[in-house]
């Protein structure tokens, strides 16, 4: 009775695994099609953190931020891997929790040293809330730090790092006031 039990398991959560692929399949064309077969599979693949960061994922691509921020949640709580708080972040930044969005990036950056994304976004929000020193500096770091691999990925956020640190410099310089 036991093997009959352990294979339908085995068996239901092969087929939650193609339902899940063809989702991924279908979502460039299909957003809808996807996030609803991606639900579909969530009861079978709850326990799959690597599911739970796509679906997240997924779902804050798709507007709901309040919903993926759950799913990642447990995605970080079964698997803390750098991928999933780079994630989490971005979505507690799109829903103004700044503070949950740099501790996410910072996490991420102590798992995984070399990866730029981390900096990167945090540069980025800096930015968009107006924190134009602290945007600097970050620009600064991504612009020092030493690349392990050549990606191009790499390359347009240095671009922007150059960019943010010319731009700030020169309006925090305007906004500076004379010393006579």
């Amino acid at each position: 009775m036991a093997v009959i039990f352990i294979f339908y398991e085995v068996f239901n959560y092969g087929k939650a695994c193609i339902a899940w692929s063809d989702a991924l399949k279908k979502y460039p064309f299909q957003k809808e099609e996807s996030i609803r077969q991606l639900k579909s599979q969530y009861r079978e693949l709850k326990e799959n953190p690597v599911f739970l960061t796509t679906y997240g994922k997924a779902l804050a691509w798709n507007g709901s931020p309040e919903e993926a921020k759950e799913i990642l949640n447990r995605a970080t709580g079964l698997l803390p891997c750098s991928e999933s708080y780079i994630e989490s972040g971005k979505v507690y930044a799109e829903l103004g929790l700044d503070q949950q969005a740099f501790s996410c990036w910072e996490t991420a950056g102590y798992m995984v040293p070399a990866r730029f994304t981390p900096l990167f976004l945090s540069m980025k929000l800096y930015e968009q809330r107006g924190n134009n020193i602290r945007a600097i500096e970050l620009a600064n770091r991504i612009l020092t730090r030493k690349e392990k691999t050549d990606h191009p990925g790499v390359d347009e956020m240095k671009q922007e790092a150059r960019r943010i640190r010319e731009f700030l410099s020169i309006s925090t310089d305007k906004e500076r006031p004379v010393m006579r």
